[in-house]
């Protein structure tokens, strides 16, 4: 049985830049590649023939119910069916036990890469993207029950809050786990990567470490989105999904009572994970 990197996030946490960024770099293409060839190297968690012929249900139809008691059997239909091309396994569903069925299985091969970032600027973009009011976003994120359904013929995303699903994939260990803080992600890029494929089990290529990261820079995935469209950004009221790209948005642009609600109770979280000192000395050298 083939086995899988798991990448798993929160959604708008940096989680499609690093499929760029992996895809390029294990491509060694000698050029930039396209967002359909970036998306074919993955496997999600919407082939809704495979949900529809697991559950009997189209998606208008589908109960939350149905579909996550089907999902082991669909993890292991998607890994037999990867062509050798697809890596990768993109989830934003926590990793959490319901109606008595674990929401994944690994094999001892796989590996996940977990990335986080910092719920403030994940509410700011979720806001953009879903296109809602910020406080609409702060709301979804401290939703413990959150599931998502944000296209016409797609089945749900059982997200939970940024603190549930944080924490659920904070204690994760098996199969080995890596860490990545979307602000190193963002800001120290090349480095960033390199610790990635050296987790990955790889001997790090500096030219491809190079060529990757340009060839993944946020300016050429939004000009081809702009150019040519992106499938993962056809949301019914959103905006362009490749936004900003940059860490610490929030401050003067999030309300502090909003600010306050999204990391009083992950303090311990953001702390442990080094998102307090690093918001501390970014505004502390802004002041």
């Amino acid at each position: 049985m083939k086995d899988i990197v798991w990448i798993v996030s929160y959604p708008r946490s940096g989680n499609t830049f690093l499929r760029a960024l992996l895809s390029n770099y294990f491509s060694d293409a000698g050029r930039p590649l396209t967002l359909a060839e970036i998306g074919a190297t993955t496997i999600g968690e919407h082939d809704e023939q495979l949900w529809t012929a697991l559950t009997g249900q189209a998606p208008a139809d589908r109960t939350i119910e149905a579909q996550w008691r089907n999902r082991l059997a669909y993890i292991e239909k998607r890994r037999e069916r990867a062509g050798p091309e697809q890596r990768f396994f993109k989830a934003h569903t926590l990793n959490s036990t319901a109606y008595g069925v674990p929401g994944f299985a690994f094999t001892p091969g796989d590996r996940i890469l977990h990335v986080v970032r910092h719920p403030c600027d994940v509410a700011l973009s979720c806001a953009a993207y879903w296109g809602i009011d910020q406080d609409k976003a702060v709301q979804r994120l401290l939703n413990p029950g959150l599931v998502v359904n944000g296209k016409p013929n797609h089945g749900y995303e059982v997200l939970g809050s940024w603190e549930q699903h944080t924490r659920s994939w904070l204690g994760a260990s098996t199969p080995p786990v890596h860490r990545i803080r979307y602000f190193d992600l963002a800001e120290n890029t090349l480095e960033t990567l390199r610790g990635i494929i050296a987790f990955l089990g790889h001997e790090p290529n500096p030219y491809r470490l190079k060529a990757a990261v340009a060839f993944a820079s946020f300016d050429t995935l939004s000009a081809q989105e702009g150019m040519f469209g992106f499938v993962e950004g056809q949301q019914p009221q959103g905006g362009q999904f490749f936004r900003v790209g940059k860490a610490l948005q929030w401050p003067g642009k999030l309300e502090p009572e909003q600010v306050r609600a999204l990391t009083e109770p992950v303090q311990d979280v953001l702390d442990d994970l080094g998102f307090s000192a690093f918001v501390a000395q970014r505004l502390a050298g802004a002041a």
